[in-house]
């Protein structure tokens, strides 16, 4: 149904006959200015009682002004084309339209049912890495044990938004127009398109930008982050830490290609903890500064633990199974 029909429809016997021939003279482009300006009037009248608008009404109500909007944008733009000046009356009609515009906006705000958001939640478990191709086309891999959660109509919405419990590392795909959105404990990163690594634990939330910049934000302060930098937020401090960032060691939990070259045992440990969530402890205080070689891809943790301990004379044992430790046999027999 046109616009015109709507408004018939809807009217008063008593000025039915009236509007049907100022309707139709719209429509002609044959209203005079004051009727346009009468026109707009009842319009803004009509709209405001709140017995006609129901759900399917107040779209109707949407879609008339929209095409108001455009025919009156559609004649000033003619008249500028052609070097007419917009007389006082016509600057009238456009004030009013706005207003209009806005009334018929926020009412449809107030009468519209809100309608909930449904989530989709992306869930790895303690058996390793998952990869998720989201539609705007980044790609997250979460880490073990860790949760995205994305709205179903991610596209739709201005900013493409989602909330992370554990850690992921992002790959976000360029869009000017769509800003990429980490929700984290504490913590918001935001992001037009760029690597970068986020962790949330109990203590703290970690962002680790690979490339690109994002912008950290957390209470009412606000970082803009540059690569190879850390921005930490947590442990009781109310402010936003910058510190350098370990590319190696904050990606160790993706890898599965380790490269030691003349590599202090310590950080070794720390690596392969990171990447296979182990602990590992020296049972002596001068292991941790043996160094060790060696390559290592696609190896289980009790392959690269059997290599390195025996490169260094070394043994290992697990003692529960979280903990690992690392000690010289001899030493440890003789106790």
């Amino acid at each position: 149904m046109s616009f015109v029909g709507v408004l018939i429809g809807k009217s008063t016997a008593m000025d039915k006959s009236k509007l049907i021939d100022l309707l139709s003279k719209y429509d002609k482009g044959t209203c005079t200015k004051e009727e346009l300006v009468l026109l707009y009037r009842f319009f803004d009248a009509f709209q405001d009682d709140n017995n006609i608008w129901d759900t399917k009404g107040i779209v109707e109500k949407e879609r008339i002004r929209k095409e108001l909007s455009k025919k009156i944008k559609q004649r000033i733009d003619f008249q500028e084309r052609n070097r007419k000046s917009i007389s006082p009356l016509w600057k009238v009609a456009a004030a009013i339209l706005f207003v209009i515009g806005l009334g018929a906006m926020t009412k449809m705000l107030l009468f519209q049912k809100e309608q909930p958001i449904e989530y989709e939640r992306i869930v790895s478990n303690d058996m390793g890495i998952k990869q998720v191709a989201l539609m705007d086309g980044s790609t997250v891999w979460l880490n073990r044990n860790s949760e995205l959660v994305v709205a179903k109509k991610f596209m739709e919405s201005e900013f493409r938004e989602v909330t992370l419990h554990g850690e992921a590392f992002f790959e976000v795909a360029k869009n000017k127009n769509r800003p990429f959105i980490v929700h984290s404990s504490g913590f918001q990163t935001k992001v037009l398109g760029t690597k970068f690594n986020v962790k949330e634990s109990n203590e703290r939330t970690e962002v680790a930008l690979i490339e690109g910049s994002v912008e950290v934000n957390a209470n009412t302060e606000q970082v803009l982050l540059k690569p190879m930098k850390k921005a930490v937020f947590g442990y009781g401090n109310d402010s936003i830490a910058i510190v350098e960032m370990d590319m190696e060691l904050e990606l160790a939990w993706m890898t599965n290609d380790f490269d030691f070259k003349n590599t202090k045992l310590s950080r070794v440990a720390t690596i392969l903890e990171r990447r296979f969530h182990k602990k590992i402890i020296f049972e002596q205080s001068e292991l941790p500064e043996k160094k060790v070689t060696g390559h290592y891809k696609n190896e289980s943790l009790n392959a690269i633990l059997l290599s390195v301990t025996r490169a260094g004379n070394l043994d290992y044992k697990y003692e529960d199974k979280q903990n690992i430790l690392i000690f010289e046999p001899l030493k440890n027999n003789s106790m």
